[in-house]
């Protein structure tokens, strides 16, 4: 191989500073390699090291449903947390995010609380105790035993209506 060619594919293999997405781009994933990516004291940015030092562009943390991680990109613990925060998934790829080799996907993205919810949903006793223990909760207030969802309403819109 040429060495013209083995630059220009080691110039391919180094992102530069203008190839990392602007926030206004409105992104849902986005996908790093041959990066470090870090938690300032502003937010968690990209950084790049070049020869005339190190590039560094904010990331839309907030912005972001997915991270895809590619090789040669280290992250840190910190900007790990912000990623959990925001609710940002990180995939760990192989080169062009072709094969998936680790993901970490914050709590709330998976359908556990979904489940719970429908299971409680359908069955009308259980339902009934979510909403007594909701009404006793909001109100700091008893609730009669035998006390029904109708009657739970009525109970409800009294309170606001006195309101």
């Amino acid at each position: 191989m040429s060495g013209a060619g083995k630059s220009a594919r080691q110039r391919l293999g180094t992102p530069t500073l203008a190839m990392l997405p602007r926030i206004s781009d409105s992104l849902s994933f986005l996908y790093l390699e041959s990066m470090r990516i870090v938690q300032d004291d502003t937010g968690v940015c990209a950084q790049v090291e070049n020869a005339c030092g190190t590039d560094r562009t904010y990331l839309p943390t907030a912005a972001l449903a997915c991270v895809l991680l590619g090789p040669g990109t280290s992250i840190t613990q910190p900007a790990l947390a912000t990623f959990a925060r925001h609710g940002t998934t990180l995939v760990c790829v192989g080169a062009g995010g072709v094969r998936s080799y680790a993901n970490i996907m914050p709590s709330s993205l998976s359908t556990n609380w979904l489940t719970k919810q429908a299971r409680i949903f359908a069955d009308d006793t259980l339902r009934l105790d979510a909403a007594t223990r909701m009404y006793r909760r909001r109100f700091s207030t008893t609730v009669p035993s035998g006390t029904t969802l109708a009657q739970l309403r009525g109970m409800e819109g009294q309170r606001v209506k006195a309101l």
